[in-house]
């Protein structure tokens, strides 16, 4: 019967060349299609599909085309026209084939999948669930290394996978339901792949976070361990927030993961994510929007043996025809992004980072040993540059044990501070532990009184010892400031005592190049109510005397976080003032050269800086925004903002809100820095807290194509290229005006983004007529810096950039 699908499947030359076809049903008399292909390496080519309602297998002969054997079944439904569908086909590395989809019963759709020898012998059957219990579909099918097998699936409404062992049975299987309602165009999964690393990864679309149904698909990857465990769970919501969805995955050599997906709202894009293959978290989202602005899809990933990526997909064009574009792509070949470094359930946190020769790094914190609050080690954690951990080390006692700084020791052995209350004098006592370069203990010390004693920053000293800033605490909640100096052995030299009336902190302490000491901290004093705090600092020569103090505020609650010298002899001070970001800079002598707040309308100050290699700074604070996000920012000498990441956190497939902080950032020799702090699962106990690092840039990463971004990329068509869009003032500090012209009426939308690619303000301004037009935009809730702002109107495109000064 003319005009029905048929099953079709054809062969190539390597130049593109036609060898042969092969129709199943030639007459057409019902309709007939094929999913799935895969050759045996016997000879053979093995199809999926479907033929008159039945699920259907093909073995065709590679040279000639020519059928050797078919295999077909139909489900169990008593109504003539039930479908039954094979969807994937794969063959293992034990010579049989297997294919995967469904068949309907009465009811429900029924998950299948079968095993066929190599000459069309059936083997065995598997339906899940039980017959006429459920929906269920298997959409992709792959043999593992271990000899199992596995696919991907639907099971109710839930993407998962699916395992069975050689003989057909039922090993595990593992579904996640996506954080929003059930869309009404329902949560699947498109493919599945066993990974170089024996981990399963499958990627589809999922129910996103809208709380109205059919407003929201997100494309969700999971990574699923042969035990049948989720690793993680990624989500990624486009541009738009509408259809997004992931239909192919790929693994390189260096064991991250790349998606091919589209993400659909305002306009469609053409998408490709990359993951890391260990905490999920992407490393680099590239989005393409062809010359029509209208529809752009990716379909298909694969990748060589160098790691090079190839995406194909289609540009649907103005006219509703399509184009195939095919790209080569270099991804990210380093692990820019998070890693929970310690389990969950109990509670953790990362304090002190650094980069070590070898290109390392070393974490120091604490993480709980148990499931209580009064149990905690103190942690010291290596790992590769890549996050991947090469050791991890825990000290202490049957109580609470907790480091919060450590320095690299001349013997490439480390030296942590912090306290301890496991041993000692009662209550906390300051303690040390000296390692080898592999973490392994070879001393501890303690030192305390009848009061609370902690170690909170350390410094090397010239002659080998280390001079160390800790603070008293008494039972009313009151406390000094507490220094001392000891040798390479851990003895004491020497002790010194300052602060206020009421409790004083510490921020951090460093060596100077006279070989004294610079410390930056907070100075108590007593009110009626409550009580206020300064900032504070300290100079010390190298036997501990004091050259100068100095205080900064006196009016409010102010803390000093960190402070840094620079070449000139003078200082670069950071900390928190009128809940905002503080940075000064002070002269030898501590007297205020210059002060600057910046205003990221978000309460908090800045917990560390370091300096960066080109001579700018790098400044961390702990906590950024109403989701308590990670804020690591770069400053020039002079105090000017430069740059800023902020990044959310959340654990893996832990949909509940999360918290990340930061309390110390270092640049990396190779570019780049990380970050150390606290994940922290929102309106949980405490005990749900993990030792984090946060990497971004450096000399592993290959810089991708251009972020986020229409007129980054390359457009066909001279007259489909992004026209200027005329910005004043430039630079603009409150009100800054759009000026465009365009050659048709249509609705307007703006849309801004930072140089990270990160959309910062979208809005639809309307119907805008043919001609010139002006929309006027108010940045003054944004940090100063470079924006890109984009005007869209149908298919006309302006974009340009601007200055915020701020």
């Amino acid at each position: 019967m003319e005009g029905n699908d048929k099953y079709l499947v054809f062969s190539l030359t390597s130049e593109g060349s036609f060898r042969w076809e092969y129709i199943y049903d030639n007459t057409g008399d019902y309709a007939s299609k094929a999913y799935s292909v895969e050759y045996g390496g016997n000879g053979l080519v093995y199809a999926a599909g479907e033929a008159n309602y039945d699920f259907l297998v093909t073995a065709i002969n590679s040279t000639t085309g020519v059928q050797e054997w078919i295999y077909w079944f139909d489900g169990a439904c008593p109504y003539s026209l039930c479908d039954d569908m094979a969807s994937a086909i794969t063959v293992g590395s034990d010579g049989n084939v297997y294919a995967a989809g469904y068949s309907l019963n009465s009811n429900e759709k029924q998950l299948v999948i079968i095993s066929l020898t190599a000459l069309g012998g059936f083997n065995w059957k598997y339906l899940h669930p039980a017959f006429n219990v459920g929906y269920s579909v298997a959409t992709d099918v792959v043999f593992g290394n271990d000899g199992r097998i596995y696919a991907s699936c639907v099971i109710g409404s839930d993407i998962g996978a699916i395992c069975l062992n050689a003989a057909g049975e039922f090993q595990w299987n593992c579904n996640i339901d996506g954080p929003g309602p059930e869309p009404v165009f329902g949560e699947t999964c498109y493919e599945m792949l066993y990974g170089i690393d024996d981990n399963i990864y499958v990627v589809g679309r999922a129910a996103g976070r809208d709380a109205q149904v059919d407003t929201d698909l997100d494309v969700a990857v999971m990574k699923v361990n042969r035990q049948g465990t989720a690793e993680w769970f990624y989500r990624y919501e486009g541009l738009y927030g509408t259809f997004d969805m992931g239909f192919s995955i790929v693994q390189t050599p260096d064991t991250n993961v790349h998606v091919a997906a589209y993400s659909c709202g305002l306009l469609a894009e053409a998408n490709m994510i990359s993951l890391h293959h260990k905490t999920g978290r992407d490393l680099w989202v590239m989005r393409y929007i062809g010359p029509a602005i209208d529809m752009d899809v990716a379909y298909a990933i694969t990748a060589d043996e160098e790691g090079y990526l190839y995406l194909t997909g289609y540009d649907y064009k103005a006219n509703r025809l399509h184009d195939i574009y095919v790209w080569k792509l270099d991804p990210p070949r380093n692990s820019d992004g998070y890693y929970n470094l310690e389990g969950y359930g109990t509670a953790g946190c990362g304090y002190a980072v650094m980069e070590t020769p070898d290109k390392n790094i070393v974490i120091a914190g604490y993480q709980g040993s148990s499931g209580t609050n009064s149990t905690f080690d103190m942690r010291l954690i290596k790992t590769d540059i890549n996050g991947d951990t090469l050791w991890t080390r825990s000290y202490g006692g049957n109580q609470e044990d907790r480091a919060f700084d450590f320095v690299q020791c001349p013997d490439q052995g480390f030296l942590l501070t912090g306290f301890t209350k496991s041993s000692g004098n009662g209550g906390k006592d300051l303690y040390l532990i000296k390692t080898d370069q592999n973490g392994n203990k070879e001393w501890e010390k303690t030192y305390g009184y009848e009061t609370d004693e902690e170690g909170i920053s350390i410094t090397e000293a010239t002659d080998g010892g280390c001079f160390i800033a800790g603070k008293t605490t008494k039972y009313d909640g009151s406390g000094d400031l507490w220094f001392m100096k000891i040798n390479a052995q851990g003895d004491s030299l020497w002790t010194r005592r300052y602060g206020g009336n009421r409790r004083d902190e510490v921020g951090e302490v460093h060596t100077t190049a006279d070989g004294g000491y610079i410390f930056a901290g907070t100075k108590g004093n007593a009110l009626s109510v409550g009580y206020i705090t300064n900032m504070y600092v300290i100079r010390f020569d190298q036997n501990g005397d004091t050259l100068w103090t100095k205080e900064y505020f006196t009016d409010y609650w102010d803390t000093g976080g960190d402070i840094i010298e620079q070449d000139d002899g003078s200082f670069l001070l950071a900390g928190y003032y009128m809940n905002s970001e503080y940075l000064a800079k002070l002269d030898a002598g501590g007297t205020l050269l210059w002060e600057k707040m910046p205003h990221t309308n978000q309460n908090g100050g800045f917990s560390s800086i370091a300096r960066n290699a080109d001579g700018n700074y790098l400044l961390s604070r702990n906590g950024f925004g109403s989701q308590e996000m990670i804020y690591v920012a770069v400053y020039d000498p002079d105090g000017n903002f430069i740059s800023a990441d902020t990044a959310a956190w959340s654990p893996g497939n832990v949909y509940m809100p999360t918290r990340g902080y930061v309390f110390d950032a270092q640049p990396l020799a190779g570019g780049g820095y990380v970050a150390v702090g606290e994940g922290r699962i929102s309106g949980g106990s405490g005990m749900n807290a993990n030792i984090i690092l946060y990497r971004k840039g450096g000399e592993l990463t290959k810089l991708p194509l251009p972020p986020l971004g229409i007129d980054d990329f390359l457009l066909y068509g001279e007259k489909d290229t992004p026209r200027p869009l005329q910005i004043s003032p430039n630079p603009a500090n409150n009100i800054a005006v759009f000026d465009f012209e365009l050659n048709a009426s249509a609705d307007v939308t703006v849309c801004v983004t930072d140089l990270q690619g990160r959309t910062v303000y979208q809005a639809n301004h309307g119907f805008c007529q043919k001609g010139n037009n002006r929309i006027s935009w108010n940045p003054e809730v944004f940090a100063g810096g470079m924006y890109i702002c984009r005007v869209i109107a149908g298919n006309q495109l302006f974009s340009g950039k601007i200055v915020l000064q701020k």
